[in-house]
């Protein structure tokens, strides 16, 4: 009886759960959901990773803004992590080309590949699918909103780190952008600041 959001909480309840709990009944049920839900995810990401593949050997620089993967890649995070899709960033002035590049790979939206390209103008990213498992949403700002200046996404490029990720070369922001970005991505659409 939970949501998504709250099963993925479970690969990091799991663990904890003899200590917590360990009388539950459930115990064994909730390690074998953990576990499901992680090799799932995990099949996912290495489908996701090919898109990061794609662009990386066209030359196209990839930042990973968020989520598990994100976490993986640039800080050593410990505990196991429930990802359903990677997100990343391109350069603002390539985000057509990198659509382009990975529709011509077989990675689709519900877009044709011309609105696709420019999609950049009215949205800050766009979900690519392939295949049952192939998920990316391939951005060319970190937040929804506001739309940033070219010089404000410049800068976060110029902040970032490199990293490696299933062994391919990759940035993740800075620690202070990370920061900026999480709690951007926690406050819903319709909050009034």
């Amino acid at each position: 009886d939970v949501g998504w959001e709250q099963h993925r909480t479970l690969a990091l309840i799991a663990p904890r759960l003899p200590e917590i709990a360990p009388d539950c009944e459930y115990l064994p049920r909730v390690k074998g959901l953990a576990k499901a839900s992680w090799t799932q995810s995990q099949v996912q990401l290495q489908a996701s990773t090919e898109a990061v593949e794609i662009l990386t050997a066209a030359g196209m620089p990839v930042l990973f803004i968020k989520g598990g993967a994100f976490l993986a890649a640039g800080y050593r995070y410990a505990a196991p992590r429930i990802s359903a899709d990677l997100d990343i960033l391109v350069p603002r002035h390539r985000f057509g080309e990198a659509i382009r590049v990975l529709y011509a790979a077989g990675w689709r939206s519900a877009h044709s590949v011309e609105y696709a390209s420019n999609h950049w103008r009215f949205q800050p990213g766009l979900n690519l699918l392939r295949g049952r498992h192939g998920d990316i949403d391939v951005h060319h700002q970190p937040v929804r909103t506001p739309r940033l200046t070219d010089a404000a996404v410049e800068a976060i490029w110029q902040r970032a780190r490199p990293a490696v990720f299933r062994g391919q070369s990759i940035l993740v922001p800075s620690v202070a952008d990370m920061i900026v970005f999480t709690a951007a991505h926690a406050i819903p659409d319709d909050a009034e600041v």
